[in-house]
């Protein structure tokens, strides 16, 4: 899947939040993350990218899974909203 031809044939306003969480180690995934992020940022495209320590591993997946989770709009105003595949 090609994430920047996605977000690119889109209008701004169709676009979801999007979250984006990389390991400051993370030799799998860091550069395209950050090029991902910086292409977010050069057409305006509101997005939370949170980095720390840890690489591509559970030591940094079980730190930002909770950071993920908080960010989730989980409050009253979203009660009822899903993607129809979670009961």
């Amino acid at each position: 899947m090609d994430y920047y031809a996605l977000i690119d044939g889109l209008k701004k306003e169709d676009i979801p939040h999007i979250y984006m969480a990389c390991g400051n180690d993370d030799h799998l995934l860091k550069k395209q993350n950050d090029a991902f992020h910086q292409h977010l940022l050069e057409r305006d495209i509101p997005h939370e990218y949170q980095t720390g320590p840890g690489g591509h591993d559970w030591v940094f997946w079980d730190t930002f899974i909770h950071k993920a989770l908080d960010w989730l709009p989980l409050d009253d105003a979203s009660a009822g909203v899903s993607s129809g595949h979670v009961q």
